[in-house]
Formats: structure tokens, sequence, C-alpha cells
């Protein structure tokens, strides 16, 4: 690499595709940046089907959100209950519905084609987190479930789920990660802010709560590990849902 590399990640874009549009003018992106989305472009916001579209025409990467595994594993149980009569045991709400129902082929083969992690150099993008048990190499179908959704761990280090969490010694997972994946940024819970810990940030600022929608901007040194790295951040047009009783956390 013969000069500094940008890598650019943008938290939770939840269909809020002209704000999202809208920062990726502000951050001028050029030839050579690497894009990448920490999953959950899709569900809550207004232009689910045109951000999913927008992002696999610009080839922008994309790790797998718990919203876009939601619609893979119902497509997976859609198309048993065709082939067998077996009942598809999901339910979707309505507006989960009518997005389900617009997507084509050539749409589910590209959330079909997001990964539970993405690995530049020293960089690590998950949508959620990790505990420090998780390795994401050879992690199993719990662990990267896991992955999509974790917040919170005990005092054991183990996934702790969010009507659990008044158990004794537990925390957010980020205050006890210990770097074993590198550097990681994630999304999944909202902060008013970006959430800066010792290894990791957090970058979905609520955009579709109508707060903001941030991107991190990371510049890569010549053996691919970082070297700075800077916010951006476009405020949203409006509130598109009502904020969770979770956030801010």
């Amino acid at each position: 690499m013969s000069k500094t590399k940008r890598v650019i990640v943008y938290g939770d874009i939840h269909g809020c595709l002209e704000e999202f549009l809208t920062l990726r003018k502000q951050i001028d992106i050029k030839k050579g940046d690497v894009e990448i989305s920490v999953g959950d472009f899709i569900a809550k916001g207004p232009y689910s089907l045109d951000t999913l579209r927008f992002l696999e025409k610009s080839k922008i990467l994309c790790v797998r959100g718990n919203h876009e595994d939601k619609i893979i594993r119902y497509k997976l149980h859609y198309d048993e209950e065709k082939r067998s009569g077996k009942k598809n045991p999901m339910k979707l709400e309505e507006e989960e519905k009518r997005f389900f129902f617009s997507l084509k082929e050539e749409d589910f083969r590209f959330l079909s084609s997001t990964k539970f992690y993405l690995k530049i150099g020293s960089l690590t993008v998950v949508h959620a987190g990790i505990t420090n048990k998780i390795f994401l190499s050879r992690a199993t179908k719990k662990a990267n479930a896991q992955v999509m959704r974790v917040r919170f761990v005990d005092e054991k280090g183990d996934f702790v789920a969010l009507d659990e969490t008044d158990k004794k010694g537990c925390c957010y997972w980020s205050k006890v990660y210990d770097n074993h994946e590198g550097f990681i940024v994630y999304g999944h819970q909202p902060f008013l802010k970006p959430k800066i810990d010792r290894f990791s940030i957090g970058i979905d600022t609520g955009a579709v709560y109508g707060n903001f929608l941030c991107a991190v901007v990371f510049d890569m040194d010549e053996d691919v590990n970082i070297s700075s790295y800077r916010f951006y951040f476009q405020k949203s047009k409006k509130a598109y849902v009502k904020r969770k009783k979770s956030w801010p956390l």
C-alpha cells in the first residue's frame, strides 16, 4: 500500500436513505475508499428497499444485523413452507411483511451474502459486539447470533439477554472486551453520541429515532493498522419511530 487508505464505517442506517446520501457527500467519498455498513440498514425507516439496493449497487460492504438476519431466516422458512407445507414458525410485523414481499431474488441473494463480521487489518466490524469467549473465525451458530445481538455480559463474561440485565455483575460488553479480535466498530445499541472505549467504538447514534446518522473514517497506514480516525454526523430529518426505553443507555 503506497499511501494511507480510508475505511469508512456507517452506523445503523435503518432505511434513512436521505440522511445516508447526505452523509456520504459530507465525507466526500473517493476512489479507493472502503465503505462498510455495520448492519441494520433496513427496517423502521422510510426507504429500506432503496437503501438495500443502493448499498448493493455502490458495492458497499455490509455486516449482517439482526434485522437482515430476521428476513433471511424468514425467507428460508417461507421457501420450506412452499416446498413441504411445513408452517413457517416466524412472524413478521406488517411493515416487515411489506418489505419482504417487495424483495426480488437478487435482493435476497444480497442479504444472504452479508457477513457476520469483516476485518481490515487491525479493524474489525460487527453488528452488535462480542464476548471474550467468542472467536470470530470459528464462531458457532449460537455465537454468530450473539454477535448480532449482544449488549450485556455477566460476571463470567457470558451473553445476557435484555430482560436479564439486572443480574449481579452485569455490564456492557465493551467495558470488559480484551482486544482479542482487534479494534471493534459496532452498532445495534443506540447512543446519543459514539460510545468510545479502549478497544471499541459504538456508532449507532439513533438516526431512525431522530438523532444522528454517524460514520467513522479510519486512516490506515501501510501495514493496515489504524493511524487515526474521526467522526462525521448527519442530523435526521425527523424521528421515524419512537425511541425505545433502552436508549439512551
